[in-house]
């Protein structure tokens, strides 16, 4: 079974980066790379997806999907989903990042 929650809405962040030089901008990129990878998803909010729209030049942008691997992995590893939303309806996961996560869950 699947729940989509029509309230969880993922965040959605724009930068304009079209006045930095391109070695800062590449900096810039790695610092929010790095930054995002370190921030986890919080399964009971339902939200599982963040967005940022990078501006580098009126003509070059970078768009950056950040996302749980349990909205693709259904297709993957049905019967681990299946543990981590049991473990969630339990009350038992609140917060699964990177590789605990199947720790976590096994």
């Amino acid at each position: 079974m699947q729940v989509v929650r029509l309230d969880a809405m993922p965040p959605w962040r724009t930068a304009d980066w079209s006045g930095l030089d391109p070695d800062v901008n590449g900096r810039h990129l790695q610092d929010l790379l790095a930054g995002d990878r370190t921030q986890g998803f919080d399964l009971a909010s339902g939200v599982l997806l963040r967005a940022y729209l990078l501006r580098h030049s009126p003509v070059r942008h970078t768009i950056i999907l950040s996302f749980h691997h349990l909205l693709l992995e259904r297709m993957v590893d049905p019967d681990r989903a299946a543990r981590a939303f049991e473990a969630l309806s339990r009350g038992t996961a609140t917060s699964i990042t990177g590789p605990a996560a199947s720790a976590a869950l096994s």
